[in-house]
């Protein structure tokens, strides 16, 4: 029963800032999962498409002239506790992305011309974009200009400086592409039912017994495009 009182308190709060949000111009297709965020203001610079899920601690940050889709979260995307997005020119996350908690996105970074304060100087503006079905895990930093493609993994602790293809595994400050996700990856997943094996998914696996500590370049599949991140 005290469950059962709980969820449901749980649900009736989070249509009431489905509600609150709404009233105050926020664009929000359908309804999401709101738990205890935070949109200070800029409220219709932002847009929540259906079933987004933004647990407790979340902060939607808009700078700037006003700009609809300004920040824009796709459907079924699910950002865990205390992460920032920081918006001031675009800022799009997909659908059916998964970020973790303690992470920051920002489209924005100051000036740093010498015989001037940094906090004198301009913004300098570059839009972040995060395809659909990508990963990122906790402590996550993606700076402007910053495109993340469909269904990449970034490691936690991560910060990232630079594109990441589509299906790449990148991690480390700055973050790197390791290698790209292999059928290996979805090991344990069905259609009669998700079974996700965590070890599986963890884009730092923990070495077996048989196996070195440290792994050539070969191991990962010596491409163009490994040796580009590489470097």
């Amino acid at each position: 029963m005290i469950d059962f009182l709980h969820h449901t308190a749980l649900r009736l709060a989070s249509r009431a800032r489905n509600i609150y949000y709404r009233s105050l111009g926020v664009n929000i297709e359908g309804n999401g999962r709101l738990y205890r965020i935070s949109i200070p203001r800029n409220w219709a610079d932002i847009t929540l498409e259906h079933g987004v899920a933004l647990d407790v601690g979340v902060t939607l940050l808009c700078g700037g002239p006003p700009k609809r889709d300004k920040l824009r979260i796709g459907s079924g995307t699910y950002i865990n506790r205390c992460t920032i997005l920081d918006a001031f020119k675009e800022l799009h996350i997909g659908r059916d992305v998964m970020i973790g908690p303690h992470c920051y996105f920002t489209d924005a970074n100051h000036g740093t011309t010498a015989g001037f304060s940094v906090k004198s100087q301009p913004m300098c503006l570059a839009p972040v974009i995060v395809e659909d079905e990508a990963w990122i895990g906790a402590h996550v930093t993606v700076l402007p200009g910053v495109h993340i493609g469909k269904g990449a993994v970034i490691g936690a602790g991560a910060v990232v400086t630079r594109d990441v293809p589509a299906g790449a595994v990148a991690h480390g400050v700055p973050a790197r592409m390791k290698h790209r996700r292999k059928n290996a990856d979805v090991v344990g997943i069905t259609t009669a039912a998700l079974r996700v094996e965590p070890a599986i998914f963890s884009p730092i696996r923990a070495p077996r017994e048989d196996q070195a500590l440290v792994r050539s370049p070969d191991d990962f599949g010596n491409t163009d495009e490994t040796e580009k991140w590489a470097k």
